[in-house]
């Protein structure tokens, strides 16, 4: 949400709507965002330290260890479809 804001609220600015407050507005959606993310990036690392395991290993080569039984059973292809058609529509909508 936090992304749509700010991105919503630069291209506003760009297209000269709004004036100062707008670009107060944009500065602060970007600042949360940005705070968000750190906070994110600690979460992770706190969490692999607390639970002994790297969760960004496994957040780039797409394996985690653990018990077979634990493991997606099934791929669900229709709802990465989808969601790769909704990403590449909006993309192509916005740019």
């Amino acid at each position: 949400m936090l992304g749509l804001l700010s991105g919503a609220t630069g291209y506003a600015i760009y297209e000269e709507i709004g004036g100062e407050w707008l670009e107060e507005l944009h500065e602060f959606f970007s600042n949360a965002m940005l705070a968000l993310v750190l906070v994110h990036v600690a979460g992770v690392l706190v969490s692999s330290r607390l639970h002994h395991e790297n969760l960004v290993r496994g957040m780039i080569d797409g394996y985690k260890r653990g018990e077979p039984e634990q493991g997606i059973q099934r791929r669900h292809w229709l709802i990465g479809s989808a969601l790769l058609v909704a990403v590449v529509v909006l993309w192509v909508k916005l740019f």
